[in-house]
């Protein structure tokens, strides 16, 4: 490797680099500065690394060239898909340290915004990657900091049993995903490139030797419908949501959910794309379950944050139709959907950490009230539940309007359209999931409570990290072209 590449190598990563190092300064000050004077240090540290890595982020898309870039070997490939994803991560992890400063147990702990940062990076490589080495180890890297930080609260039996849950499960699908890939190398004879195993398969497929490969890919659907919670690998979702740091559990739904479908669509369209017809009605039959069993039990629920797991299993449902329209449609609808998602679930889940402070409960029936104590904070309650129902104009209507509309337009070789029905499941289940979303609602809008006329106070991060998702949710609701434009365009980078 030559210098130049090397300094090319070097700037195509330079968002991973820089966090690297921001989560090696926050852990080193956390070793060696006196715990009475931590303060905010660690939260206002990660929220300025990540302020500078979304800057790199938007200087490096707007200066993206044309064809991608290909760094150490091509085993890290950098595009505008990859630089969308990579925005999403760090507005992910900036709102998540925002909501962090005056959550006890987590607010002083530089571990905790370390862990935080470095999960971070391996979403940032697993987004990239270009190589199945290169994709494990970023998986790799995100899950072992979400495994300990889904547990950090040690004092907890709840955390601990969350991280518990989350590793055995996670160990347990990392090992089929990994099974599954040593499979393609085999097959494909020592590769591990996407575009020299997707050549391969091409001349498997021609010679009709596809049984193998679709044991190779289900074993590898597997591992990536655990990161995105498909059913019937959501097991975990629940149980972890619960239990885990209000902040992380924010952090889980929204940046690991992304990073899942970062590398689910880019593999499933590059490497396995020469198996599309055969994959096309078993990814389909996943999205149909997925949202229909999320949406059914997420009525049943009566904890707060156990009805948001479900309904996070319910939009994974949605998005996995976006998966299922094969082509920049479907692709765009998806970083759409994920981008006004990342707002919408973060400002749910900062409500949740808020009404559990102020009553000591996770219940959905013990907000009551909550809109006559604080009028703001059931505002941004209001704007997360409807944007997540799709209701207009709210960005969360445009994310479904999209990928619905990528399912209708789908068209297979033959030219027939044969995912109609899905998108009609669909609008049902976005039906059925507005009577959870609203009951939520009617509890904090109507229902009365003891204490009600007494003012709830929040603190300054909670304020800001709300103002700017609902900020977000009403902007990208009522201006969704530019965003819809922009995913149009790291779309068509997928190739």
């Amino acid at each position: 490797m030559t210098g130049e590449q090397l300094l090319q190598g070097l700037w195509a990563i330079l968002p991973e680099i820089v966090l690297l190092l921001l989560g090696i300064l926050v852990i080193t000050i956390d070793l060696i500065k006196p715990g009475q004077r931590k303060g905010r240090t660690f939260g206002a540290l990660t929220i300025g690394g990540a302020l500078v890595t979304t800057l790199i982020i938007i200087y490096q898309a707007i200066n993206q060239p044309p064809e991608p870039v290909l760094a150490f070997a091509g085993m890290v490939r950098i595009d505008l898909f990859v630089q969308m994803f990579r925005l999403m991560f760090s507005v992910a992890l900036l709102l998540a340290a925002l909501i962090s400063l005056d959550v006890k147990g987590v607010k002083t702990n530089g571990e905790f915004y370390g862990l935080l940062i470095f999960s971070t990076v391996g979403m940032g490589f697993m987004a990239a990657s270009n190589n199945i080495v290169m994709l494990y180890v970023g998986l790799e890297t995100t899950s072992i900091a979400l495994y300990m930080l889904a547990g950090f609260i040690r004092e907890s039996t709840v955390s601990t049993e969350a991280g518990m849950k989350y590793f055995l499960f996670g160990a347990f699908t990392s090992t089929i995903l990994l099974y599954g890939l040593s499979l393609l190398f085999g097959f494909t004879g020592g590769k591990t490139g996407y575009a020299e195993i997707a050549a391969t398969l091409q001349q498997l497929a021609a010679q009709q030797e596809t049984l193998p490969l679709m044991v190779a890919l289900v074993l590898i659907a597997v591992g990536f419908g655990f990161k995105v919670a498909a059913v019937p690998f959501h097991m975990w979702t629940p149980d972890v949501y619960e239990g885990s740091p209000t902040p992380i559990t924010a952090f889980i739904s929204v940046a690991s959910k992304a990073a899942g479908f970062a590398v689910f669509i880019r593999f499933f369209l590059i490497v396995f794309g020469p198996l599309q017809e055969q994959w096309i009605g078993f990814v389909a039959l996943l999205a149909a379950v997925t949202m229909t069993l999320g949406n059914l039990v997420a009525m049943q629920q009566r904890n707060f944050k156990r009805m948001l797991a479900y309904s996070s299993i319910a939009q994974a449902g949605y998005l996995l139709i976006g998966v299922t329209a094969v082509g920049e449609l479907g692709t765009a609808a998806v970083l759409f959907y994920l981008a006004t998602y990342v707002l919408t679930n973060i400002a749910a889940f900062a409500v949740a950490e808020i009404a559990t402070n102020a009553t000591g409960s996770e219940l959905i029936k013990d907000m009551a009230g909550l809109s006559r104590r604080a009028p703001g904070i059931a505002f941004a309650l209001l704007a997360a539940m409807l944007s997540l129902a799709g209701v207009p104009p709210l960005a969360g209507f445009f994310g479904k309007f999209y990928v619905f509309q990528a399912a209708i337009g789908y068209t297979n070789p033959t030219g027939q359209n044969s995912l109609v029905w899905l998108a009609i499941l669909g609008v049902l289940n976005s039906i059925v999931a507005l009577y959870y979303y609203l009951m939520v609602l009617k509890v904090t809008y109507v229902d009365r409570a003891e204490g009600e006329d007494v003012p709830l106070t929040t603190s300054g991060g909670f304020k800001l990290a709300l103002a700017t998702t609902v900020a977000g949710m009403i902007f990208f609701g009522i201006f969704a072209t530019p965003l819809y434009t922009l995913s149009t365009l790291a779309a068509q980078a997928v190739r």
